[in-house]
């Protein structure tokens, strides 16, 4: 399915459309990394007895997601 479209951002604020469009596709960047997080890593469900493994759980997981985004970027 192609989503490509047209979208209309309204912002007030100190930053010029540049900066504007540029903290939006890092929002989206970001947004695609923690979807990919909960498919690739398989985060979901939590099957913890524990806070701290719960805690110990979340940890690992965000720190794969770093590693992984970071690998990604060097390879483009």
């Amino acid at each position: 399915m192609n989503k490509m479209g047209k979208y209309i951002i309204f912002y007030s604020g100190d930053f010029d459309e540049m900066k504007c469009l540029s903290l939006y596709r890092e929002r989206d960047e970001i947004e695609k990394s923690f979807k990919a997080s909960k498919s690739e890593i398989d985060i979901l469900p939590l099957n913890t007895h524990s806070e701290k493994t719960t805690r110990g759980f979340i940890l690992i997981a965000f720190l794969s997601l770093i590693i992984r985004t970071r690998l990604m970027n060097m390879m483009r």
